[in-house]
């Protein structure tokens, strides 16, 4: 078994690299330890996850991102073509009534944000409002980057990972990729 306090080895940095050396995002680190091609498209992770996990990896402050380095493990093995819909509604109904809300609070549309609250899901309807209020929004949104949140994140991508399959860990000889990469990253 792998000792994760290893995988401290890995400081996750903004944006995709060519190379290992160049620096490792969560989803390139994915790729190293599960010893795939190197990419931020490891195979062995769900797409609508590893798409999430991206975006937030290259939108948090430097000292949030290495939060991620704990969710390297989970991310492995969740590959099920069957619960990427589920996983793709509930980012989509979440970013819908919680975090558009937020964005129209702070833009003083507490009445909008309470209208996309209230909404049950599958209610389309009721989405195409809160697509026209999201899009007002985000057009003054410019500021809440700065106070992101993004526990909030983390959140979301524990339930993410709660739909469908998770892995038990890494791979066998994941330990040694730990030390590969101490060993390159010493150089």
């Amino acid at each position: 078994m792998i000792d994760f306090s290893k995988l401290t080895a890995f400081e996750l940095q903004a944006g995709a690299h060519d190379t290992a050396a160049e620096g490792l995002c969560a989803m390139e680190a994915v790729a190293w330890l599960e010893g795939v091609e190197h990419s931020d498209r490891p195979s062995c992770t769900c797409p609508v996850i590893a798409a999430f996990v991206r975006s937030i990896n290259d939108r948090m402050p430097d000292s949030d991102r290495q939060k991620l380095v704990a969710y390297l493990p989970r991310l492995v093995g969740t590959v099920s073509p069957r619960h990427e819909q589920e996983r793709a509604e509930y980012l989509a109904w979440h970013a819908i009534t919680v975090v558009a809300p937020v964005v129209l609070e702070r833009a003083g549309l507490k009445h909008h944000a309470a209208t996309l609250r209230g909404l049950g899901r599958h209610d389309w309807e009721a989405a195409a409002f809160a697509a026209n209020a999201a899009s007002y929004a985000a057009a003054n949104a410019a500021a809440a980057d700065a106070s992101a949140d993004w526990e909030g994140s983390l959140t979301m991508l524990d339930d993410m990972l709660a739909i469908g399959p998770q892995s038990a860990g890494f791979s066998a000889d994941t330990e040694a990729r730990v030390a590969a990469y101490r060993e390159l990253v010493a150089v």
